[in-house]
């Protein structure tokens, strides 16, 4: 964990990188790689926490606007109160998404989105571990900074999860979420 650090250190990258674009939008056979990378820091007192996530994401054009594609996700967070408790939280995780695109000129396109998620949540200081199973819908714009170089922003989202969770001597519980979650560039 980063001691002593007296901001928050936030580095995050939210890129849509194209191999292949050319001027008049997508063609069949493109590959585009995308993701999210951050790393955090916090103390308040003697409360340190520390944050990370990496989630790359790959599509294939099957057509000139259909895409298929995976992710992974891992997230960590790990926080010390300073009195000798910490906890450690690990979430992992891998989806499928389907997009559909359109190209109204060669600097914009927009997407709908279709995903099947599962992801594992671990918490270390009480032994509680989480399986979900999330299915969603979105949309989303992408904007070409250069002809292989475009920035993506999700627009909305919204999903339903199915989740199970086990602790030491408990049964499963199951939740079930509906909702919408708003992100800034993906």
């Amino acid at each position: 964990m980063l001691k002593n650090l007296p901001v928050i250190l936030i580095l995050a990258f939210s890129c849509l990188a194209y191999l292949s674009a050319q001027d008049k939008g997508f063609t069949k056979s493109d590959i585009f790689i995308s993701g999210a990378f951050r790393i955090a820091s916090a103390t308040e007192g003697d409360i340190e926490n520390y944050s990370f996530e990496f989630s790359p994401k790959v599509g294939y054009f099957v057509s000139d606007n259909i895409v298929v594609g995976g992710r992974l996700v891992y997230l960590k967070n790990e926080t010390d109160n300073g009195a000798g408790n910490s906890s450690e939280n690990t979430n992992y995780g891998a989806g499928v998404f389907g997009r559909y695109y359109s190209s109204p000129n060669k600097k914009f396109s927009l997407f709908g989105q279709v995903g099947i998620d599962y992801f594992r949540s671990e918490v270390s200081s009480v032994e509680f571990k989480t399986n979900t199973f999330s299915f969603g819908l979105g949309a989303g714009l992408n904007y070409f900074v250069s002809k292989r170089f475009s920035l993506e922003a999700l627009l909305g989202f919204l999903d339903y999860s199915i989740a199970s969770s086990t602790e030491e001597n408990r049964d499963s519980r199951n939740v079930f979420r509906f909702g919408q979650t708003f992100q800034k560039l993906q």
